[in-house]
Order: C-alpha cells, then sequence, then structure tokens
C-alpha cells in the first residue's frame, strides 16, 4: 500500500486529472492536441537526449536487454497474428496492435515511477530499454506502415519519416553523443532537463483528456486481447526469458519486469492516427492498461 500511495498513484492521477478536465470540458481535445504536440516535439526529444548521454550504459547488463527484447518481439507477432487471423483486423491495424500489445508506456509511466521509488541508477534498465524500443520496435513498425501503405518499401520514404519524427531522431542523436563521448555545455543540459521534465506530467495529462473523449466500450474482443497480450503475456515471456533463460535473480530482473508491465504505450494510437488507422480498440486498451497496471506495478515495485 505504501508503494501504491506514494510511488505510483501520484503518477497515475495526473491520467485522472486530465480525464476530469476534460471530461467536464474545461479541456479540448485540441488543448490535449497542443499539449502533445509541444511532448511531442520538445519534452520527449529533450529528455530522450539527457536520459542517453547521462547513462552509465558500460555498467549495464545486455543479457537483460536481449531478454525483454526477445520477449517483446514474440509479444508482437503474437498480437499481430491474433488482430488478423483471428480477429479479422486489415493488416495496417494488426501491425498496430501488435505494437500496442509490445510496446509499453515505460518512458512517462514507469520511468518516474521508478525513479522516485529507487533512484536515477536503478533506473538504467528502463533507459536501455527505452532506446531499443524506440529505434527498432517503433522504427521496425514505421516501416512495415510505409509497405502497407505504399505497397512496397521506399528506403527514401522511410528516411524521411525518421528525419521528421523526433523522438526517434532523439534517441538517435543521444545514441551518437554517447557512443562519441561528447561532453554537453552546463547550459544545454539545463535545457534538456528543463525541458524534459515536463514531458511525463503534460503527455499523461493530455492521455487523460484523449480517453475522457473516446468510447472505452469499442471493440471489446480487440481491446481484451490488447491488454491481455500486454499486462499478461508480455510479462510471462519476459519473466521466463529473464529468470529461467538467462538465469537472472529476480533482483536483476524487477526493474525490466517493471518495464514488462507497464501499460501500452500511445505511440500506436499515434501512427494510427498518422496512417488513417481506427483507434477504437486501441485508444481504449490504453486506459484500461493503465488503469490495471495501476496495481500490477505496484505489487512488483513492492516485492
Amino acid at each position: 500500500m505504501a508503494v501504491l500511495i506514494n510511488g505510483v498513484l501520484p503518477i497515475f492521477a495526473v491520467v485522472v486529472a486530465g480525464y476530469v478536465f476534460g471530461f467536464r470540458k474545461i479541456f479540448s481535445p485540441g488543448d490535449a492536441a497542443s499539449i502533445n504536440k509541444f511532448v511531442f516535439m520538445v519534452a520527449i526529444p529533450a529528455l530522450s537526449v539527457d536520459l542517453i548521454v547521462s547513462a552509465p550504459f558500460a555498467s549495464f547488463d545486455w543479457r537483460v536487454l536481449f531478454g525483454f527484447f526477445l520477449a517483446e518481439v514474440i509479444t508482437y507477432f503474437i498480437g499481430l497474428f491474433i488482430a488478423l487471423k483471428l480477429l479479422k483486423c486489415s493488416l495496417a491495424e494488426a501491425i498496430l496492435i501488435g505494437l500496442a500489445s509490445a510496446f509499453g508506456n515505460h518512458l512517462l509511466f514507469v520511468l518516474p515511477i521508478t525513479q522516485n521509488l529507487f533512484g536515477e541508477v536503478a533506473a538504467l534498465p528502463i533507459v536501455a530499454i527505452i532506446a531499443v524500443d524506440s529505434i527498432l520496435l517503433c522504427g521496425g513498425t514505421l516501416m512495415a506502415m510505409e509497405v502497407v501503405g505504399e505497397g512496397q518499401f521506399s528506403f527514401r520514404q522511410f528516411c524521411i519519416k525518421i528525419l521528421k519524427n523526433p523522438p526517434i531522431m532523439s534517441l538517435l542523436l543521444g545514441l551518437v553523443l554517447a557512443v562519441c563521448g561528447v561532453n554537453l555545455p552546463k547550459s544545454v543540459l539545463l535545457f534538456l532537463d528543463f525541458s524534459g521534465v515536463a514531458g511525463a506530467p503534460c503527455a499523461l495529462f493530455s492521455l487523460g483528456i484523449v480517453l475522457s473523449q473516446v468510447s472505452l466500450a469499442g471493440r471489446r474482443p480487440v481491446i481484451t486481447m490488447i491488454c491481455l497480450s500486454k499486462l499478461a503475456i508480455l510479462p510471462l515471456l519476459a519473466w521466463v526469458l529473464l529468470m529461467s533463460f538467462l538465469d537472472l535473480d529476480f533482483e536483476a530482473a524487477k526493474i525490466p519486469l517493471m518495464a514488462a508491465v507497464a501499460p501500452c504505450g500511445a505511440m500506436a494510437f499515434v501512427f494510427a492516427l498518422n496512417y488513417q488507422v481506427r483507434t477504437d480498440a486501441i485508444a481504449p486498451a490504453i486506459f484500461f492498461s493503465t488503469l490495471i497496471s495501476v496495481l500490477t506495478l505496484s505489487a512488483l515495485a513492492a516485492a
């Protein structure tokens, strides 16, 4: 209860505040779009660069990253297959359902919770997972959506899409700076830190506004499948791969497992809007998975 009240609920309360203000029409969907634009264009890129350039990756156990990413890839294709073959979704929607099933809201939800409970150093695995997920999972999904939309893959168009995606570009920039050992000026670091800390509360508040405007009934079989994949299948696979296959102890696997029980990330929703794919299953899945993960994250953090 102490972890729930002091570590998780304060973060989740920002989503609730956004939902209440949106439901009462004090904030409109247009307001949420403006807040999201700031988060997407400024806050997340600043936070990503700040996290990566300051992260001591040399001390990170890369077996954890491999096991976690493998669990995500398996979950991704399970979600895609079920959506396409059993639930009869379109190929474009099935791809995004696969992303929603595997890609969690670790940057804006789990990261601040782990930092609050365990400190900056303990949250290092989350930072590494964020970098790999954003580049490989989101980049791979972007490539797949380009193929589906155009009928063939255009490397030029893919590069243009990447260049127009500030979060992914910021991660690539952060990795280049980290690999090259570039020491950023104090003024730049201050800008990154000052801008980045606004990302999580702004994004969660705007998510609450958006969720207050959509029907949560949606398509129940698809919503249920996404939530089960994200909150049950992925954590179970991560547990097996990290604890059994890679033979890690619980303390080493705990933080990555917290990333595994993260709610669905908003990137699938963002891609759906960009490619004109229906969102009546993905948006409610984000809401319900966020609601459920409050309990699962609390239980795992307290273990």
